[in-house]
């Protein structure tokens, strides 16, 4: 009676395994505490991807994703310095504007260097002292996304150390 009731309380607890074997119920018993073995059964799931799944070539990390005012959202973003390049910014650029329909006005940063990034901290930003200095000034390359109502542009640092950045407006769905 036991067996057959562990057995039930089994397939109820865990309808994904099968019990295989009952070695004992009895905790007295001389062979050592109850114990159960089950053999988990394992299935194919075909799972088809959203038909806005985005897939790049390069790997990225949203650092900070900040909803500074009802009008303004403050992306951060890291990616591989092998991977900064005018097209893959395009595409990126393009995909968070879309992900992020809202609030109108959107700002995203990618750098290419944690020494980039403003230092982890749970206090609110203080001014703009407490953000990393800008990326044209180092060794790094890094961009800057501006989504302004209906205008979408981002300027960057195709060379390193030099001061001019190149800019370069977006097309705006219609």
């Amino acid at each position: 009676m036991k067996k057959t009731l562990a057995i039930i309380l089994l397939s109820i607890l865990y309808p994904a395994c099968s019990v295989r074997r009952l070695l004992t119920l009895d905790s007295t018993s001389s062979s050592g505490p109850a114990a159960i073995t089950c053999e988990l059964q394992s299935q194919r799931v075909s799972v088809e991807a959203p038909a806005d799944c985005k897939r790049f070539e390069f790997r990225y990390l949203v650092v900070a994703n900040d909803l500074y005012s009802a009008n303004l959202r403050h992306v951060d973003v890291f990616i591989d310095d092998s991977a900064f390049a005018e097209d893959n910014l395009k595409e990126l650029f393009i995909y968070l504007s879309n992900k992020f329909p809202d609030p109108a006005d959107l700002t995203v940063e990618v750098n290419t260097s944690w020494r980039q990034l403003p230092l982890p901290s749970d206090c609110p930003a203080t001014a703009m002292s407490s953000q990393a200095a800008r990326w044209k000034n180092f060794d790094y390359h890094g961009a800057i996304f501006y989504r302004r109502g209906e205008r979408s542009y981002f300027r960057f640092n195709p060379d390193l150390k030099v001061k001019e950045e190149k800019t370069v407006v977006l097309e705006t769905p219609n």
